[in-house]
């Protein structure tokens, strides 16, 4: 059974894990463990690289993957490229999601504007 190995900063939605049922095989679902997750949601932007909290996610991916596995990574940017180009030299395939965005203005009371950001799944796309 392919699995769908998860680098993300949150729980899959609903239509994620249906969409990569259908579009991309998976049949299971891993998480990052607890103590990785916490690591990955908060990369220090004061640090002058993410090494570390790179090379610690990659040692458990690689851990936990084989060659017919898919892994989904998106987060900071600088740390995601780099997990992102060392999974691809160990022939993984690395993907991530796609989504369209919708901004609504709300005037509140006092004059000020709150924006609120509706951000919907629409597909996987590998790097």
């Amino acid at each position: 059974m392919k699995k769908l190995i998860i680098v993300f900063s949150h729980k899959l939605t609903d239509l994620q894990e249906k969409d990569a049922v259908n579009s991309l095989s998976v049949g299971d679902f891993v998480y990052l463990p607890k103590s990785l997750q916490r690591i990955w949601s908060n990369i220090d932007p004061q640090k002058d690289d993410t090494d570390e909290e790179v090379s610690l996610i990659l040692n458990w991916v690689l851990e936990n993957a084989s060659s017919k596995d898919i892994v989904l990574v998106q987060g900071e940017p600088g740390a995601a490229y780099s997990l992102v180009k060392l999974l691809k030299e160990k022939k993984l395939t690395v993907v991530y999601s796609t989504t369209k965005r919708e901004a609504f203005e709300i005037k509140d009371s006092d004059g000020s504007i709150s924006i609120i950001h509706k951000i919907r799944h629409v597909r996987y796309r590998e790097y």
